[in-house]
């Protein structure tokens, strides 16, 4: 899981749906590690991952609320908003164009605000080009 996540974006859409209070965004891969223990040592190594996918998470007030008519599984692009590094800088852009809704979960809390969490699926939407962009 990404230690430091995009926190407070300015705008987050998913599609033509504009999705408003996110909190924080997580960019992170996931894969499954293969392991083999077959060199005679007692502890099994690490020899491969596979199965890697790159994985967006949503955190934020009443967010999975605002796309509760939307059925997982369902693709679009993902895009969201930061400010630049420096005052003045231009914002910066990442834009996921084949996002696939795969979770999401409300908790609600005693006299709170609930908090959401959205998880997509990225792919490369020609099987050749990175999952997410940067401009």
């Amino acid at each position: 899981m990404n230690a430091k996540p995009v926190m407070n974006p300015k705008s987050v859409t998913w599609g033509s749906l504009s999705i408003n209070g996110v909190k924080a965004v997580h960019l992170r891969q996931r894969g499954e590690v293969i392991r083999d223990a077959s060199d005679g040592d007692r502890f099994e190594s690490v020899v491969a991952l596979a199965r890697v996918g790159t994985e967006i998470v949503l955190e934020g007030d009443n967010i999975a609320q605002q796309i509760g008519e939307t059925e997982s599984g369902k693709e679009a692009e993902l895009r969201f908003t930061i400010d630049g590094a420096r005052p003045g800088d231009e914002p910066i852009t990442f834009s996921a164009p084949a996002a696939v809704l795969v979770e999401k979960r409300l908790e609600s809390r005693h006299g709170q605000l609930a908090t959401g969490t959205l998880r997509f699926v990225v792919r490369s939407p020609d099987g050749l080009t990175a999952p997410v962009s940067v401009a």
